[in-house]
């Protein structure tokens, strides 16, 4: 019988990365870092409505807290006051508004 011999192939093996491997590797990680970067800004923007919301729930509070201290007067309507407008100061009424107004215009300053 004859034997059939098989031609040697090469013995040597790929080594490193192709271009296309790095070109994949490279949009793979770029997606992941627009990704965290859109995490990122959605985090901050959260956070800065947070913010304004503790603000306005402090402010809230604030004037409760001066109307509940001196029940009578508010129950007469003395913190009664239009949108934008303001109290005569002296009296105790017209003084906590002022004083919060300021307050809001300080809490609102930097928006």
């Amino acid at each position: 019988m004859k034997s059939i011999s098989i031609p040697n192939r090469p013995t040597h093996r790929q080594k490193g990365v192709t271009l296309v491997e790095v070109l994949v590797t490279v949009i793979i990680i770029s997606v992941g870092l627009l990704g965290v970067a859109a995490l990122h800004l959605t985090s901050l923007r959260n956070s800065y409505d947070s913010n304004i919301r503790s603000k306005a729930v402090w402010l809230a509070n604030d004037i409760v807290e001066r109307m509940r201290a001196i029940r009578e007067v508010a129950r007469d309507g003395d913190y009664d006051v239009a949108f934008g407008g303001t109290l005569a100061g002296g009296t105790v009424a017209g003084n906590d508004v002022n004083a919060w107004q300021a307050a809001i215009s300080d809490a609102t300053h930097g928006l």
